[in-house]
């Protein structure tokens, strides 16, 4: 009977571990079982010895920091290549000598210039198991020069912050970082230019779940993005029009850490790839130029946070020229028909040109 009673301890002993621990997933690699807790007390839901509840599952907050890291490399990888890759276009079309199309469009173009802009987004997710919404802000600056005639350099910095909630431990994340990197462009002749950027953000993470027996934590982590565009540009009587079709890469890695219970979480790995196609069409007024534009994706990597890989891009958006050598703009655009997913951003910029 003592030796039953032993073997059914062991059993229970692993049950309850197999239990605790997260379903395997490609996306993580690394000591543990990834982003998945070991060690510190129960990880499951219930009552303590002490008649308290136990910490949530390690697994779940695995789920939950999972698919609202795939959204936020998503759509930060996005806004990044739509703000810095309208800034490198807006630039090499003057020198393609484009007339009045582009951010910085209107005089003959300058050898310098210098920009900042600010945006807000909001995404949402209601995938089962996978679902988180929020947004936060992300403030960028750049200063580029003209090399010869057919060349544009440039380097972008800023900052970017996300506060989600996500439903599956009731609680939320918020990340945020400083983001740097270069960008170029090349006229091929007056309607084709490429461009290419490429940033690094180093990110910082904080979480707490919640509100019974709150577990809380903290992790670091460093995400690549690089985006690569071939753009056209034409008039069709009155209104300009712009075309582009490119790819979007991102890759992010995140450190190993311990909760506020002592449980060991592994390192993690975000990818996000896309095709994207783009649509422009303005129509110039005086110093006004209002505008639409659009787009489609297609993701190339698998989403984890259970979204569909395409998407329609719609906006609006306006341009004003306060002189020969200062630019505005404002545009509003959503993301539409991506199943389970739902993005917004509004930005506005400011371009000055010497």
């Amino acid at each position: 009977m003592r030796i039953g009673r032993i073997i059914f301890g062991v059993a229970l002993a692993a049950a309850l571990a197999a239990g605790a621990a997260p379903a395997a997933h490609a996306q993580f690699t690394g000591g543990g079982s990834g982003f998945g807790g070991t060690g510190g007390g129960s990880t499951s839901g219930g009552s303590s010895s002490g008649g308290s509840p136990s910490p949530i599952a390690a697994s779940v907050i695995d789920q939950g920091l999972s698919a609202s890291g795939a959204g936020l490399i998503r759509s930060g990888a996005t806004v990044g290549d739509a703000i810095i890759g309208a800034h490198a276009r807006a630039k090499s079309r003057m020198l393609a000598g484009g007339g009045t199309l582009g951010l910085s469009a209107g005089a003959a173009p300058a050898t310098f210039g210098v920009w900042v802009d600010a945006s807000g987004s909001y995404i949402s997710n209601d995938a089962a198991g996978k679902a988180y919404e929020g947004g936060g802000p992300t403030f960028l600056s750049g200063i580029d020069a003209t090399i010869g005639n057919a060349w544009v350099v440039g380097f972008s910095a800023g900052y970017n912050r996300a506060d989600l909630n996500v439903n599956i431990f009731d609680g939320n994340r918020v990340t945020e970082g400083a983001i740097v990197g270069p960008y170029v462009s090349y006229i091929v002749n007056d309607h084709v230019t490429v461009d290419a950027s490429f940033t690094y953000t180093r990110l910082s993470t904080n979480f707490t779940t919640g509100p019974t027996n709150p577990v809380s934590g903290s992790f670091n982590s460093n995400r690549f993005a690089s985006a690569a565009n071939v753009n056209y540009f034409d008039a069709l009587g009155p209104v300009s029009i712009v075309g582009s079709v490119g790819y979007a890469y991102a890759y992010e890695h995140a450190d190993r850490f311990l909760d506020s219970v002592a449980r060991a979480f592994g390192t993690s790995v975000d990818r996000y790839g896309a095709v994207k196609l783009g649509l422009e069409l303005s129509y110039p007024m005086g110093a006004f130029e209002p505008y639409l534009p659009l787009g489609y994706e297609y993701d190339t990597t698998t989403p984890q946070d259970g979204a569909g890989r395409s998407a329609v891009l719609l906006g609006v958006g306006l341009r004003y020229t306060l002189s020969d050598t200062l630019k505005a703009g404002l545009v509003a655009t959503t993301e539409e028909l991506r199943s389970h997913q739902r993005d917004a951003t509004i930005a506005a910029n400011l371009r000055y040109s010497f």
